[in-house]
């Protein structure tokens, strides 16, 4: 145990903490950008400095562990001056459109500026005319926005294993780009989005077009249904600061025009008791990886191609969803499907193509908007939830089988699965850590047996190649390709899970 000084408070901290976590954790804030939770420290944008006696220079309080004795200044003069000017360099790489960027009320970079007084330009903008890439679907990438902060770099690489982005060139000519600048389409991108979540400023967009929508919600003659996936309710709700979220959620949705709002409840049910079905008739030595995840699924296609045999074909539940709209729905109102303008509210990014990529007849939704989509929209439109009276929902949210409706975290489409493949008679027991991001789960009952829980694609990566040819007694699997599961997907508002 270390006894430190921290801003002239005495203060304990264990060997090894950092200088960052010892802050945060005494109720200090302190300034990031490269950091990333559970990364190994960068220290790259030199924002986190601090003061430490003894030493000459500052030190990036994100890589330097206490020692006993230290005596640390976090907001010195000589402190705020350095952070003042590191930011000033970073901001040299940033182009000055903030007037039009969809990031501009959230732009990290921004507060950070007006957080230590920057009121003007310095330095001469080193500018960089790559143009904006718009190929890959839901998102748009434009480096001239880039301040190389290197997030999405290392949690590409270090986290999901894909590495689509590295640091390109060297000194004031260096950049973030793919490999041989190719176009986002062309790259080994499966569009989790978690780029797009950790950019702080526009450099890596949500691109989507709206006037199809606003169309469809003006015209008296459309029947504009929304569904919305387990994992946007609380989202919008932990946004918003919302109370009587579900309610207050949909008031805003009626006023903003939306016909019909339903959960996805129907394609859920029907995905699980599919993917049951399937399980229960696999006679086979191999698991069965579920087919819930969009982005997992294309990673195993293009990245693991010998590990296609092992995805269920249980059809996924939003194009489930988006059938029942079409027949059973239409039936039951009498009206015709081409009269209905369907939308998807998603936490998932990938799951903005992956209705269109779908074989299935019925499949695609006339628009899908994900978490941050919709909250974009409720701004455009001048509609606050929190402001709205509460209203019911078509049905229920959560209505029909209790354990159809799902929260969202990783593990929890598992665990439904399971409990109705065998129903338990104690709790689950988890059998073991591999590592992090994956655990076996032992379920109870007449007929035990384990299952796998994954979250990441690395480590996705890591068990399919390295550990399942170990494990025989595997009967299924469950790929979240966003590390926690759909609550931090690639669609959910920035800021959280950081």
């Amino acid at each position: 145990m270390a006894h430190i000084t921290l801003n002239g408070r005495q203060i304990e901290a264990p060997d090894g903490e950092t200088l960052l976590s010892v802050t945060r954790r005494s109720g200090i804030s302190l300034p990031t950008l490269c950091h990333i939770e559970g990364l190994e420290p960068v220290g790259s944008c030199r924002l986190c400095v601090v003061e430490v006696s003894g030493y000459d220079r500052l030190v990036p309080a994100c890589s330097t562990v206490v020692s006993d004795g230290m005596t640390i200044l976090t907001h010195s003069p000589r402190v705020l001056e350095a952070r003042r000017t590191n930011l000033e360099l970073l901001l040299a790489h940033h182009a000055d459109d903030c007037l039009y960027c969809s990031h501009s009320t959230s732009c990290e970079i921004r507060c950070l500026a007006a957080d230590l007084g920057l009121t003007s330009r310095r330095f001469g903008t080193i500018r960089r005319e790559a143009g904006i890439d718009k190929t890959a679907p839901g998102f748009l990438r434009d480096s001239a926005k880039c301040v190389l902060c290197g997030r999405c770099v290392h949690f590409c690489d270090e986290i999901q294993s894909i590495a689509v982005y590295d640091f390109a060139f060297r000194g004031a000519t260096i950049t973030v780009d793919t490999s041989f600048s190719a176009r986002m389409s062309e790259t080994s991108c499966v569009r989790c989005g978690q780029c797009v979540r950790l950019c702080p400023t526009g450099a890596l967009a949500d691109n989507l077009v709206f006037e199809p929508l606003l169309m469809a919600l003006r015209d008296p003659e459309r029947i504009v249904v929304l569904s919305f996936e387990p994992a946007v309710i609380p989202a919008i709700a932990r946004s918003r600061n919302l109370d009587e979220a579900v309610g207050r959620i949909a008031g805003v949705l009626r006023i903003a025009g939306f016909d019909r709002i339903f959960d996805t409840h129907d394609g859920w049910e029907a995905w699980i008791t599919e993917t049951v079905q399937e399980i229960t008739q696999n006679s086979s030595d191999k698991p069965i990886i579920l087919s819930f995840c969009p982005a997992a699924i294309r990673f195993i296609e293009s990245h693991l191609p010998s590990h296609t045999v092992l995805l269920s074909g249980a059809i996924p539940p939003f194009v489930r969803q988006k059938q029942i709209l079409a027949s059973s729905y239409a039936t039951a109102t009498g009206f015709t499907p081409e009269s209905f303008f369907t939308v998807l509210a998603t936490p998932c990014l990938a799951a903005r193509d992956a209705t269109t990529e779908s074989s299935e007849p019925d499949s695609s939704f006339s628009a899908v908007l994900t978490t941050r989509d919709l909250l974009v929209l409720l701004d455009t439109l001048h509609l606050d939830p929190a402001e709205t009276l509460p209203v019911r929902w078509d049905r229920e949210v959560g209505a029909g089988e209790p354990d159809a409706y799902l929260t969202g975290i990783t593990g929890d489409i598992a665990a439904r699965v399971a409990n109705r493949l065998v129903p338990p008679t104690a709790a689950p027991v988890v059998k073991s850590l591999l590592f992090p991001g994956c655990r076996i789960v032992h379920q109870n009952g007449d007929h035990p047996f384990n299952y796998a829980i994954i979250s990441g694609l690395g480590a996705a990566r890591r068990f399919l190649t390295e550990h399942l040819p170990h494990l025989p007694d595997i009967r299924f699997v469950e790929i979240s390709a966003c590390p926690g599961g759909c609550r931090y997907g690639g669609g959910q508002p920035r800021g959280e899970n950081k």
